[in-house]
């Protein structure tokens, strides 16, 4: 079997070809990686907001009217009991 040597540089610049072809080629790839670490991110904060409000009663979250729910025009009320609940189905 013959014996293939590569320098450092040669790979360096056959990896970055690589990676720059596979950004220019599969863009959906690269879109949806980002995406799905924004999401993990976005909810990641979300829990931790969650974790440091004031707990809701179930009583409370089911005492809402049921109206669509806007998280840019509800209350403060509505959004911690919506986060409440999303926060006992996460734990579940």
């Amino acid at each position: 079997m013959a014996t293939v040597l590569i320098d450092e540089e040669k790979l360096k610049e056959i990896l970055k070809s690589a990676i720059i072809e596979i950004l220019e080629e599969r863009k959906d790839l690269v879109r949806d990686l980002f995406e799905e670490a924004l999401e993990d991110v976005a909810l990641t904060h979300a829990i931790e907001e969650g974790e440091r409000s004031k707990t809701v009663s179930r009583d409370e979250i089911f005492s809402v009217p049921d109206a669509p729910f806007n998280p840019l025009s509800s209350s403060v009320a509505h959004w911690r009991a919506a986060r409440a609940c999303a926060g006992e189905w996460i734990a579940a």
